[in-house]
């Protein structure tokens, strides 16, 4: 059934379309990597319940091409369903150019309206009450009631805290993957948690002391930190302190180059507030690797792009064809068209990028985090086709 046609919601299209493959709930998610729960909200239209609008449709896209539907349909029609319809501007009216008479009329109330401000302001500095012009005990009155007028407004640090706003503490081992200043003294700092996932914080001084949080703030290296959290987007650095020190990256560019692409990927990849144990324990292993320097970053760097892509649920099909399902030979080469979620046959208009078989096998060996042997040049293919997959899910900055 073409999708463009249905008179359907998108996710009863997409049910329709599984249940005619007599696919559950379960052989979807494992297929698609999709959370089963996301997968229900999708089918019942619950797109609000989902974490955001560039996940919202490669959640839609891997769950059409799971169904034998058209992915890049599937995401048009939920595209035109939330567009935003601009309100048109009011048209404003030309300038005319005011009669003589009305520029006269103007000025004479402009004057009228000063010498009223004049006429009150004298009046007011001559009836104004001195105090041997009044009794004693008005004159000690007004001189004690008015000498120092007190704010209409209670200081910030006085009001009365709101019920329901008690700071919840969240303390977790963290890697900052984001430093921004703010104001002269402090930071808005991006946290990747072991619990809690991507969080923003607040670090106040951070910029007046490096002693405030211990060199907590610098890349790299494994903190331990206490987050007062409100329940609003920013959350609020109380403590941190360093737990695991990695001096060996700082010493050799590579190793730096290399880490700051994994930060870079974790930070734009991952959602915020969602666990992911799976990617944490991927970024602390490279870090850890990069930091002993026996092996080549970028071997690494290519590891952890396998990874983190099949931790986060955007792992690549590198056994069959994303479109058709056929399955693709272990000793012949592929083509792979990241941006659809990996192999696409000959059949289905195949892709650009090719793959040598070996390579291949390698990669699928990555992606379930068994090492492979592979070459520096390799692994630049790998990284240069994660990167194409990760822009396709999420705004990952090149």
């Amino acid at each position: 059934m073409d999708p463009r046609v249905t008179t359907d919601t998108i996710g009863s299209t997409l049910k329709k379309a599984r249940e005619r493959k007599a696919m559950s709930l379960a052989e979807v998610s494992r297929v698609t990597r999709i959370p089963a729960g996301t997968i229900d909200s999708i089918e019942h239209d619950r797109f609000d319940d989902l974490p955001g609008e560039v996940f919202v449709r490669g959640f839609l896209k891997s769950y059409a091409q799971a169904v034998g539907l058209q992915g890049e349909e599937i995401v048009a029609r939920y595209t035109s369903s939330r567009r935003v319809v601009l309100v048109t501007p009011l048209p404003t009216a030309s300038p005319v150019e005011p009669v003589r008479a009305d520029r006269r009329r103007f000025g004479v109330a402009i004057a009228f309206v000063l010498l009223l401000i004049l006429f009150t302001l004298a009046l007011s500095i001559v009836l104004k009450p001195r105090g041997h012009d009044m009794p004693s005990e008005l004159s000690s009155l007004t001189r004690t009631t008015f000498a120092r007028r007190p704010s209409s407004r209670a200081p910030e640090a006085v009001l009365p805290r709101r019920a329901g706003l008690s700071a919840k503490i969240l303390k977790s081992e963290a890697l900052l993957v984001r430093a921004v200043p703010y104001g002269d003294t402090d930071i808005i700092a991006t946290l990747f948690c072991a619990q809690g996932g991507k969080v923003s914080a607040m670090a106040r001084g951070a910029r007046k002391s490096s002693k405030r949080f211990g060199g907590a703030l610098d890349p790299f290296h494994t903190a331990e930190v206490t987050l007062q959290d409100r329940g609003s987007d920013l959350t609020t650095m109380s403590e941190a302190r360093i737990v695991r020190v990695r001096a060996g990256i700082v010493s050799r560019l590579e190793a730096v180059d290399a880490a700051g692409v994994a930060l870079r990927w974790t930070r734009d990849l991952c959602p915020p507030r969602t666990d992911e144990p799976g990617a944490w324990d991927a970024l602390v292993r490279l870090l850890d690797a990069l930091d002993e320097g026996k092996t080549e970053p970028n071997v690494e760097l290519a590891f952890f792009s396998l990874r983190l892509l099949t931790e986060v649920g955007y792992g690549l099909e590198l056994d069959q064809c994303v479109v058709c399902g056929k399955l693709c030979p272990d000793d012949r080469p592929a083509r792979i068209d990241a941006a659809r979620g990996g192999i696409v046959c000959l059949s289905c208009g195949g892709a650009r990028f090719q793959i040598s078989a070996k390579l291949r096998q390698a990669a699928r060996l990555m992606q379930r985090g068994t090492r492979a042997i592979i070459s520096t040049d390799e692994a630049q293919e790998i990284m240069k086709l994660a990167e194409v997959a990760m822009a396709a899910h999420a705004d990952v900055a090149k």
